[in-house]
């Protein structure tokens, strides 16, 4: 008898140190990026770094057309001040808040059409050839003082939009780089930002009424992160392209948030030479201001210290949403192409 309740209570401590076991793989698994061989491009594996650091190939052309494709909360807000703050420059807060397809679409296509439309009418100024200003100036939700920030006459707008050498808008209502692509030159540069998911995440559940259950937050990282990989693939073939096949089309770059966040100023300075455009000192000058901040930052603000932002998924997302956005194939790909 005391044989059998000695090995009784050597099988209950072993089941006891399994669980500890366990429970420590699963917390530690929270937090790894797991290596997921990729299948999505030639050879199966990613090359983010040559993506990132292409070389501006085409220094004879003149780039006075800029725009930043990315997703809600991906860092965009503070990446497009960098062009912004340039004197030269005409810029458009998130101009397809205009456009409510829910009212006035019958096919998700002809969302995609008129957006894209819209894109390339106000890139080059031409607000008579569509109704985007007087579906702005009338939007109940969205001021056209926000989009058209410092300008303080609504008829002055096409004016002041055609003096400025450079025009920039920010895009995150678009799904697909490679559709917004076609309808640009070869005199703008289209930048494609991508942030980590769980990144993501955490700047979106800070938001009210964003998420309301942990379904609702897998359907939507998952979108995104399936999103990323498709314009990531574009750019992949883009890349590919010859010397003549380019001529006529946008010259685009893949921007990681992450490098921005780290080190504004240098990235800053190197996606001016990459189009070809002169850094300016207001542009220098609002980065020394505003990412140095140790005051508690606004949802959509953009005064922070950038250096800390990145990782504030660490502490910011419960255990349960990192494993989470880990077992979402498409997410566990988009991490292991940023190197995270």
């Amino acid at each position: 008898m005391y044989g059998w309740k000695e090995r009784k209570g050597g099988l209950i401590s072993l089941a006891l140190l399994a669980n500890v076991i366990f429970i420590i793989y699963i917390i530690s698994n929270a937090y790894r990026t797991p290596k997921i061989h990729s299948t999505i491009t030639d050879g199966g594996s990613y090359d983010i770094k040559r993506l990132a650091n292409l070389p501006n190939t085409t220094n004879h052309r003149n780039i006075t057309k800029i725009v930043i494709f990315t997703h809600w909360r991906s860092g965009s807000t503070f990446v497009s001040e960098l062009f912004s703050q340039h004197p030269d420059v005409f810029y458009m807060f998130e101009p397809l808040r205009a456009w409510d397809c829910l009212k006035h679409c019958d096919h998700p296509k002809d969302n995609t059409i008129i957006q894209n439309t819209y894109i390339k009418d106000i890139l080059n100024c031409d607000f008579d050839k569509n109704d985007f200003l007087s579906r702005l100036k009338d939007h109940e939700e969205f001021k056209w003082e926000v989009t058209f920030r410092g300008v303080d006459d609504f008829e002055s707008i096409p004016h002041q939009c055609a003096s400025k050498k450079i025009k920039a808008i920010k895009v995150i209502r678009a799904e697909s780089l490679e559709r917004v692509a076609g309808v640009l030159g070869s005199d703008t540069a289209l930048f494609f930002l991508i942030r980590d998911p769980r990144g993501v995440l955490n700047s979106r559940k800070h938001l009210p009424d964003t998420f309301t259950n942990m379904t609702n937050k897998v359907r939507k990282i998952k979108v995104l992160c399936e999103n990323n990989l498709e314009n990531y693939e574009f750019i992949q073939r883009f890349s590919r392209k010859s010397a003549s096949q380019l001529r006529n089309m946008p010259l685009i770059k893949l921007i990681q948030y992450e490098h921005i966040a780290y080190d504004p100023l240098s990235n800053a300075k190197k996606l001016y030479e990459f189009i070809n455009i002169p850094f300016h000192d207001r542009v220098a000058d609002w980065i020394m201001k505003n990412t140095l901040s140790g005051s508690k930052p606004r949802p959509y603000g953009t005064k922070r210290n950038s250096k800390k932002v990145p990782n504030k998924w660490r502490t910011g997302l419960t255990k349960e949403e990192i494993h989470m956005v880990h077992s979402i194939q498409a997410c566990a790909r988009v991490i292991e192409l940023l190197g995270l």
